[in-house]
């Protein structure tokens, strides 16, 4: 490794010009830039910089310059992790990087909790129609959900409306105020069942969009993530790795 200096002048007025300092610092950096290993278990896992392709796992002695980097791990079938590291001079790190493998089990507990989550869970770069699924489950949710609010809300306003039309009809006594009251009761007695009645069907929609989406998000979840085997050195542990993933 060479090193070229521009500068020129006495030792004295470079000490006073302060380029000695610089010359030092500068080496001292050159020589004593962070050095990032990352290793697994699981093999072909790809890492993603600042949102830029980087390298596949392992990574063995790696040198960066001094920053602050965001790391997204990922491989399909198993859930991103995403790290941040502020890198300094001097700086070594030796790190086991482990990613959670997806369940059918856990996109299905997902969808219960939002429909649409669990399809968006099991999504990857090979399975992009999960997510699209799972979009359209949380579109049909979110709206069937403010349809059965609306529903609802209509139903209370005719049933209101309904009782307070018995009351009136109930405090009439001539027969004529009588029989014209009691024709408004009946109709208010229809609107409020019809509303009764579609408030009924939407929360049904409602219902079935929900257990739908859970049940598709775990009957129709990935099967072909793939398999791998590798065989490697860790560095970290300073031991060999067998590692077998298969998935069903």
């Amino acid at each position: 490794m060479e090193y070229s200096f521009t500068n020129s002048g006495t030792m004295d007025e470079l000490l006073d010009q302060g380029i000695i300092k610089k010359w030092i610092k500068k080496f001292y950096s050159s020589i004593n830039l962070p050095v990032v290993s990352f290793v697994s278990s699981i093999n072909n896992i790809q890492v993603f910089m600042d949102g830029k392709y980087w390298n596949d796992l392992p990574i063995r002695e790696e040198v960066l310059q001094p920053a602050k980097y965001k790391m997204q791990f990922s491989l399909s079938g198993f859930e991103t992790m995403k790290k941040t590291y502020n890198l300094v001079l001097g700086q070594k790190i030796e790190e086991r990087i482990e990613l959670d493998e997806k369940t059918r089990t856990e996109a299905f507990v997902k969808s219960l909790i939002f429909p649409g989550y669990g399809q968006w869970y099991s999504s990857d770069n090979t399975h992009n129609s999960r997510r699209v699924t799972g979009t359209v489950f949380a579109i049909a949710y979110v709206g069937s959900l403010v349809g059965t609010g609306l529903m609802w809300n209509e139903y209370l306003t005719t049933k209101t409306n309904y009782d307070n039309s018995a009351v009136d009809y109930n405090e009439q006594e001539v027969m004529t105020e009588i029989e014209s009251y009691r024709k408004v009761m009946e109709d208010n007695h229809t609107t409020m069942a019809s509303a009764k009645s579609n408030a009924g069907v939407i929360t049904g929609v409602l219902a079935t969009v929900w257990l739908s989406s859970a049940l598709e998000a775990m009957l129709r979840f990935p099967t072909d993530y793939g398999a791998s085997v590798s065989f490697s050195y860790d560095p970290v542990l300073h031991s060999r790795q067998l590692s077998l993933h298969v998935d069903f």
